[in-house]
């Protein structure tokens, strides 16, 4: 199968999967949002679920040190042998990771400035972060394979696990340590299910290879340091908002930010899948091939996430309360402000995974730096002053500079250069698909009133409509625009 076609198939596949494990997690969430109380508030109860699912986010990306996309480069090509060797060392490393975590967090335990459940919630939320990490690094041996649908099994039956759990807890009038237990026992699933899926792939020997992290730490440390630096950057808005902030502005903001976060899962599949074909063709020095599968990226995940953000600009409010209730209607705002973020996300992902593709992630650190100070001095001006809003602009324009810099970078390192990405196209769809999300917005939008009227149910269905339509037509704008012939992937006019 040509790369391209591999490259098509695959994303398709773990997007399929992603979207089932996007409608478990919003039914979990919207479970969340509407029972997990504190002093009978779901602002407030969700406010503090947010504050622990920032710290497992914060935990797991520090430990992961960019291990995953290490992982799946260098394991790309190899023997099956040789493969288990790379990951049951990597298993090896980031479980002696958790133990040095676990001490550190017990030592600051007493300091979090946060009420005693929401302090347990975060000790157990290591273990979660680390689970988490284990079946990523069972993970690479799919995605290096090309076998994304072992993928998508292990995380649909582990994410259900997790809400069977959670909504069970919830009806029996649980609290948030009980929810953060039902995510544990979700990863435990999730885990086992990854191993016994792999075992026929690449059998995994676990123990530590001094000699393999010696021969792999140059490009180590830079990949881990850029991987640190885009964690502070993600994760830096909301530890600063529950700081100046009470906890019901936190609850505003995770929920858009969790809508947000969902999203951004479909770059990160499309980069996670492109990775092992820009490795073997920089392996093979065809860099001109490399820019041409730049280009066409480029044009395809501007369509989607411009598509996308129509959706969401459009739908905000509706989406909200469908999601939670009528009580989060606060958090339709940040969501649409977050919502021109998704284009320049979509796009900084594949460009920066270009880069550690050619090896040259050390580059990379300037960007993610000048971003990182990018972010402390506006959230500290402006989340005192407005809040979520100032916290959701922040990452907006800190968005820009970062997709700036990756494009930027790529055009020292290929024959790539802003006049030959297919920008009069881009601009035509942005324009056509604009003009259909208002059409929708005319003519099938009931007020928030009615919406609600409908029930779950009836909400599930009217947003697909809404937003199927949208997203449909935008493909066949897609298709007309681009003038594919064939496939998607493979025809973009460049």
């Amino acid at each position: 199968m040509p790369e391209s076609r591999k490259l098509v198939a695959n994303t398709s596949i773990q997007i399929i999967g992603r979207f089932l494990t996007l409608l478990i997690s919003l039914v979990t969430l919207s479970y969340i949002a509407n029972h997990l109380l504190f002093e009978g508030s779901a602002l407030k109860g969700y406010g503090q679920y947010t504050i622990v699912l920032t710290y497992i986010s914060i935990i797991g990306a520090t430990a992961d040190l960019g291990l995953f996309t290490l992982v799946v480069r260098e394991i790309t090509g190899k023997r099956p042998e040789v493969a288990g060797r790379i990951v049951g060392s990597a298993l090896v490393f980031r479980f002696l990771l958790m133990l040095v975590t676990l001490l550190i967090l017990g030592g600051l335990y007493n300091f979090l400035p946060y009420d005693g459940v929401v302090k347990q919630g975060i000790i157990l939320g290591v273990v979660i972060a680390f689970l988490m990490l284990f079946s990523q690094a069972i993970a690479t041996i799919f995605q290096a394979n090309y076998l994304s649908g072992r993928i998508v099994v292990s995380e649909v039956i582990g994410r259900a696990v997790m809400a069977i759990l959670t909504i069970y807890f919830l009806r029996q009038g649980l609290g948030l340590i009980p929810v953060i237990v039902a995510n544990l026992i979700g990863n435990v699933v999730l885990l086992v299910v990854s191993y016994l899926l792999s075992r026929t792939v690449s059998p995994i020997k676990i123990q530590f290879d001094a000699s393999l992290w010696k021969q792999t730490l140059p490009e180590f440390w830079s990949i881990a340091v850029v991987t640190l630096l885009g964690l502070v950057h993600f994760r830096l808005d909301s530890l600063i908002l529950s700081v100046y902030k009470p906890v019901t502005d936190v609850g505003i903001y995770g929920v858009a930010y969790r809508i947000f976060d969902i999203i951004l899962v479909i770059p990160a599949i499309f980069a996670a899948n492109l990775l092992p074909i820009l490795t073997r063709l920089n392996d093979t020095s065809r860099k001109i091939e490399i820019a041409q599968l730049i280009k066409r990226s480029t044009g395809l995940l501007f369509a989607a996430s411009f598509a996308l953000g129509v959706v969401i600009m459009i739908l905000a409010p509706w989406i909200i309360v469908f999601v939670t209730s009528a009580d989060f209607t606060a958090s339709a705002l940040p969501l649409r402000i977050l919502t021109p973020a998704f284009i320049f996300l979509f796009l900084t992902t594949i460009y920066a995974g270009a880069a550690i593709a050619l090896r040259e992630q050390k580059r990379l650190i300037g960007g993610y730096c000048l971003v990182v100070m990018v972010d402390i001095i506006l959230n500290i001006i402006l989340i005192p002053r407005f809040s979520y809003v100032g916290a959701a602009v922040t990452t907006v324009t800190s968005e820009v500079v970062l997709m700036v810099y990756s494009f930027f970078l790529l055009t020292r390192l290929l024959p790539i250069r802003l006049r030959s990405l297919p920008l009069g196209l881009m601009t035509i769809f942005a324009v056509a698909v604009s003009a259909v999300g208002l059409l929708v917005h005319q003519f099938l939008i009931p007020t928030l009133d009615q919406f609600e009227r409908l029930g779950k149910f009836g909400q599930g269905v009217w947003l697909t409509i809404a937003g199927g339509l949208i997203i449909l037509l935008a493909f066949g704008l897609f298709r007309l625009v681009f003038r594919a012939k064939t496939t998607v992937g493979e025809n973009l006019t460049t």
